[in-house]
């Protein structure tokens, strides 16, 4: 199974990022491929389930269910999707966002893992899947630092 990691430095507190990248109706304003986010609800851990859909490519649309499977406030968020395409869903990414303060700022860790469903090519697609997801982590983080800063 694929594992993405990235690293960066946002100087802005941590309570700051943390408050913005827990609310999903932000996401829209790092992640700009987002064309709907519905059905938010709150959880009791203190996150959300919902769903989103974005453009990948050539007009595709992935459809996402999202649920927090971990929240400790200004520390961690951690999510579990369901994605796909058409109502099929034969991707699951576990992602886990942490948050450490230094001297004002905040270190973000995003960490990813996908598992595709789909026997025989799914390895394939798991790789394809993780270099797609290497370019919107690292536009979502960039713009993270730009809405931060």
């Amino acid at each position: 199974m694929p594992v993405l990691e990235k690293t960066i430095t946002i100087n802005a507190p941590v309570e700051k990022v943390f408050n913005f990248l827990i609310k999903p109706e932000n996401w829209k304003d790092i992640y700009p491929k987002i064309t709907e986010i519905r059905n938010i609800q709150s959880l009791p851990n203190g996150g959300y389930r919902f769903s989103y859909r974005f453009n990948m490519f050539a007009g595709m649309r992935c459809e996402v269910d999202t649920e927090n499977t971990d929240v400790a406030v200004n520390k961690r968020i951690s999510y579990k999707n369901t994605c796909g395409i058409k109502g099929k869903k034969p991707v699951e990414l576990d992602e886990t966002i942490s948050f450490s303060p230094e001297d004002g700022k905040t270190k973000l860790t995003y960490k990813a893992e996908n598992k595709v469903t789909v026997p025989v090519i799914g390895v394939l697609i798991e790789k394809l899947l993780m270099r797609m997801n290497e370019r919107m982590v690292k536009t979502c983080l960039t713009n993270l630092k730009g809405k931060m800063e």
